[in-house]
C-alpha cells in the first residue's frame, strides 16, 4: 500500500482524478435526465467535455493498434496479422474502419514496430522489436558470461566436489553426472534440463550443499508459488521470481551468489530479461526446467531459446519417481512424446476408467479424490467442470467427516485470468458483478496459472 501511495503521488494522483471525473459525469447525467427540458444542449456540451474516448478517427485508430499490440503480444511472442487486426478492430468498434486500421498497422510495420517473421499457410506472422530486443539481450548476456567464464574459477573446487559426492551415495549415475557437470562449470549462466520425475530436487539439494561450502549464498526463485515450495524442499531459501523482481535492483556487495531458477520454461521473456539485467559480476545462475513441459503464460520460450543459442545445459533424463516398472515405462513414453503408446499402455494396465454419464463421472472423481486427498491431483479442462468437481469433492469430504459440515459462504474476488494488461485499461472489458463465489478444494483447470 505504501508503494502504491508513493507511485500515485509521483504521478499526481491520476487514478483519484479519473474517479472524480467519472462521478462528476454520472452526476451530470442524472441532473440532465431530471431537467431535460431546456438543458439538452448544455448536457450534450457537458458530455463532450467529460467523455475520455471522444477522439478524432486518426487518434482512435492509433490507440486501437497500440491496444492490439499490447494485448496480443502479452502472451504470445509471435502472432498472425489477422489476430492483430481483429484485436484493433474490436477495440475501435464504431470509431474507425478496417481500412484505417490496416493503414495504421502497415505504417508501423514500415517504421519497424512490428516485424514480419514467417508465413504459416497463407497468413503472415509478426513479432515486435521490443520482444526481439529482449531476446537478443538475454542471449547476449549468456554468451558474454560464457566468454568471460573461461577465466573464472570452477563453481566448486575439486576437494569440495569430491566430498559432496562422497556424502551422497544415494545418487544414481545420472544425478551424479549432473552434479559433477554443474560443479565443474565456469559459465555465468548454465541450464539443467530434466524430465519430470528425474530427481531434480534431490540433485539440487547436493548442488546447494556444495555451492554453500564453496562460499556461495544460494537463493532460489520460481515463476509459481508451488514450484517455489518444491525448490524449498531442497533446503534452498526460495521465493517467487515475481517477488524477487518487485524488490528492485540489489546493491552489489561483492558477495558470491548462486541463483537457482526452477521451472524456467514457465518464465516469460520479459521476466527473464528483468532478472538477467540485475545480475552482478559475482552472481551465477542455474536455470532449471524442462522444454517439454508447459511454456510460460506470458510471451516467450526463453529457456529453450537459450539452449538453442549455446547455453551449457546439463541433462537429467532417468526417471526415478515411478517405482512401478509399467508406470515408469508410461512416463518415459510421455517424456519422448509417444502419447498414443503411453495411453494404450495405461489402458492395457486397467488404469483408464470411462464414465459416460456426466453426474456419474463427477461423483466417481469425488469419491476417488476422497480416498487419498493428500496424494491426489484432479485436472479439469474448463472452469465449469472445475466448479462442479470442487463442490462434489467438498460434499464427499464432509460425508466422510474430513471436512466440517457447518459452512460459512464467503464472497471473494478472484483474478480475471482472461484479462491482459491492455484489457485492464479498457472499461468495456469490465462487467457488473465480476465476482465469484469460491469455497475451493483446489481443483484448477488445465493450464491455469492462477491460485
Amino acid at each position: 500500500m505504501q508503494r502504491h501511495r508513493e507511485l500515485a503521488a509521483q504521478h499526481g494522483y491520476q487514478a483519484d482524478k479519473i474517479v472524480a471525473q467519472a462521478r462528476e459525469y454520472q452526476q451530470r447525467q442524472g441532473r440532465g435526465q431530471a431537467e431535460r427540458k431546456g438543458q439538452e444542449k448544455a448536457q450534450t456540451l457537458g458530455e463532450k467535455q467529460t467523455r475520455p474516448h471522444t477522439h478524432e478517427p486518426e487518434q482512435a485508430t492509433r490507440q486501437a493498434v497500440t491496444y492490439a499490440r499490447d494485448h496480443v503480444f502479452e502472451r504470445c511472442a509471435v502472432e498472425d496479422r489477422r489476430d492483430i487486426l481483429e484485436a484493433a478492430l474490436n477495440r475501435g468498434m464504431g470509431q474507425m474502419t478496417i481500412a484505417q486500421i490496416r493503414e495504421e498497422f502497415e505504417r508501423r510495420v514500415q517504421t519497424g514496430e512490428f516485424v514480419a517473421v514467417r508465413h504459416v499457410g497463407a497468413e503472415q506472422q509478426y513479432t515486435t522489436t521490443t520482444m526481439l530486443r529482449m531476446e537478443r539481450e538475454i542471449i547476449g548476456q549468456m554468451q558474454e558470461g560464457n566468454r568471460r567464464g573461461y577465466n573464472d574459477p570452477l563453481l566448486v573446487p575439486p576437494h569440495i566436489r569430491i566430498e559432496s559426492k562422497d556424502r551422497h551415495p544415494e545418487l544414481n549415475a545420472g544425478q551424479r553426472q549432473a552434479v559433477e557437470d554443474i560443479f565443474l562449470s565456469r559459465e555465468k549462466i548454465i541450464g539443467l534440463d530434466g524430465i519430470a520425475g528425474a530427481g531434480k530436487t534431490t540433485t539440487l539439494a547436493v548442488v546447494r550443499e556444495g555451492a554453500e561450502s564453496a562460499g556461495y549464498k544460494v537463493e532460489g526463485f520460481a515463476p509459481t508459488s508451488r514450484a517455489a515450495q518444491t525448490l524449498g524442499d531442497a533446503g534452498i531459501e526460495t521465493m517467487t521470481l515475481q517477488a524477487h523482481l518487485v524488490r528492485g535492483q540489489r546493491t552489489d556487495t561483492g558477495e558470491l551468489r548462486l541463483y537457482i531458477v526452477d521451472e524456467s520454461s514457465l518464465a516469460s521473456t520479459k521476466q527473464m530479461h528483468q532478472f538477467v539485467e540485475r545480475l552482478h559480476p559475482n552472481d551465477r545462475v542455474l536455470l532449471v526446467g524442462d522444454t517439454r513441459q508447459h511454456e510460460s503464460v506470458e510471451a516467450g520460450r526463453i529457456f529453450a531459446q537459450l539452449q538453442d543459442a549455446g547455453m551449457k545445459t546439463v541433462k537429467l533424463d532417468e526417471i526415478v519417481r515411478q517405482k512401478d516398472p509399467e508406470l515408469k515405462q508410461t512416463v518415459e513414453q510421455l517424456a519422448r512424446g509417444e502419447v498414443a503408446q503411453a495411453v494404450a499402455g495405461l489402458e492395457r494396465q486397467g488404469r483408464i476408467h470411462e464414465f459416460k454419464g456426466h453426474d456419474e463421472r463427477i461423483t466417481a472423481i469425488a469419491k476417488e479424490y476422497a480416498k487419498s486427498p493428500e496424494g491426489t491431483l484432479v485436472v479439469s479442462p474448463d472452469n465449469r467442470s472445475r466448479a462442479e468437481i470442487n463442490q462434489a469433492i467438498h460434499t464427499e469430504l464432509q460425508a466422510k467427516g474430513l471436512v466440517a459440515s457447518d459452512e460459512r459462504r464467503v464472497e471473494v474476488l478472484v483474478p480475471r485470468q482472461d484479462l491482459t494488461g491492455a484489457d485492464r485499461t479498457w472499461a468495456e472489458r469490465y462487467n457488473v458483478g465480476d465476482c465469484q463465489r469460491n469455497c475451493g478444494t483446489g481443483v484448477q483447470p488445465a493450464g491455469c496459472a492462477g491460485p
